[in-house]
């Protein structure tokens, strides 16, 4: 049994190191994205994650009842990526459907023959995407949380109005930048989920309710940060701006408690299933 396993183990490197070649024109566009300025390498942190996860929490189940490798899912998203490069189409989408395949292959060494949907995620959010995502989902969000925002200082009484990303109060103008989209808390949010899917093996409808969840923990949590900023610029709370700081890491701590406890519940229920499938 150990010598099959081990076997197995030197086919998979084998096939992941031909997949590595193959995707080259990826890895030389990724290398070039992670280290001329234009991101930030938090993809790294992802990338390094998915590999510890694979090799540490790996199936135990007998080798003669683990499921067969899905060939179909690994040539189909092969001959993807080969036409997106043949196409030429954006490098990000090239370098998505290079992920997804790495993703496959991980998944087939994590114990399985289909795609982990944690493993997935990890190796999706590897990619340089801070640009990307701040481009098509910062102003979005910057104008949806100014949005809630300004209603809940309305209902506390203060006569603040919106404009564009602005939110003003007499002569008063705050402006809601970049950071505070959300988008970095955003990220780590779905790594966090993405990591619990991927240790606990859960489900898809689990995976989707875990990231439902963490993604309205995330926004109502940024909504209450830009909130009490306003307070602290626009001078209403006085000699506090040293607090700052300390309001993003309030909100977004308790975010991710929420979104842990949450994690740990399906978990849980994950594993009572399984053993109430072992004893059936």
């Amino acid at each position: 049994m150990g010598k099959l396993f081990q076997l197995e183990s030197r086919q998979w490197i084998l096939v992941l190191l031909g997949t590595v070649i193959a995707i080259w024109p990826s890895l030389i566009w990724y290398q070039a994205r992670m280290s001329d300025g234009s991101d930030n390498n938090w993809g790294l942190l992802a990338l390094l994650t998915a590999f510890i996860i694979t090799v540490t929490k790996r199936s135990t189940e007998d080798q003669a009842q683990r499921p067969q490798v899905n060939f179909k899912l690994l040539n189909g998203l092969l001959l993807i990526y080969i036409i997106f490069l043949f196409l030429n189409v954006y490098p990000l989408l090239q370098a998505a459907s290079a992920a997804l395949l790495l993703a496959c292959i991980l998944s087939h060494i994590h114990g399985g023959n289909k795609l982990n949907y944690g493993l997935t995620g990890l190796m999706i959010l590897s990619l340089p995407l801070f640009a990307s995502l701040d481009f098509y989902l910062g102003y979005p969000l910057r104008y949806f949380v100014g949005l809630v925002s300004s209603a809940l200082l309305h209902l506390q009484g203060l006569n603040v109005s919106l404009e564009g990303v602005k939110l003003i109060m007499a002569d008063q103008v705050i402006i809601i930048d970049g950071p505070c989209s959300g988008i970095k808390m955003m990220w780590t949010a779905s790594f966090l989920v993405s990591s619990f899917v991927a240790l606990f093996n859960l489900s898809l409808k689990q995976s989707i309710k875990l990231g439902l969840l963490s993604f309205c923990f995330v926004l109502i949590a940024n909504i209450l940060r830009v909130t009490a900023l306003f307070y602290l610029e626009s001078g209403l709370l006085k000699n506090l701006q040293w607090m700052h700081e300390y309001v993003g890491l309030v909100c977004y701590g308790l975010a991710v408690l929420v979104t842990v406890y949450f994690g740990l519940q399906l978990a849980s229920q994950k594993q009572n299933i399984s053993r109430q499938e072992i004893k059936a």
